[in-house]
């Protein structure tokens, strides 16, 4: 059966959340170590979906990966590096965790490049 999202839909999300992150902090009132930390996360999706979706040097299959590892991540990062206290920081880090993960599963992961 096949998934809801497909490759083409998960490359504009990808794209779509570089700005979100990066404007995260402004936008729900937090900063410091979680501005920051959400600033570099935007960095690091854009270079691999970069590499995944224009450079090409990495598979769907590999992208979803990271996309796991950075969900779970940002699921617990605000419990692992003690910014959990900071109400909106938390809830941003953990609900877009989720996200991430969701449309992870949602993506047709074939290796068709559209």
């Amino acid at each position: 059966m096949a998934k809801p999202i497909s490759p083409k839909v998960h490359r504009a999300l990808d794209f779509l959340s570089v700005p979100l992150l990066l404007a995260a902090g402004p936008l729900f009132h937090f900063s410091g170590q979680p501005g920051e930390l959400a600033s570099t996360l935007a960095g690091v999706v854009l270079v691999y979906s970069v590499f995944t979706w224009l450079v090409k040097m990495i598979t769907l299959k590999v992208h979803l990966v990271i996309d796991a590892v950075l969900g779970l991540a940002m699921i617990f990062s605000p419990f692992w590096l003690g910014f959990s206290n900071i109400e909106p920081a938390c809830y941003f880090f953990v609900a877009f965790g989720i996200f991430t993960l969701i449309v992870l599963l949602l993506t047709e992961p074939s290796e068709s490049r559209s």
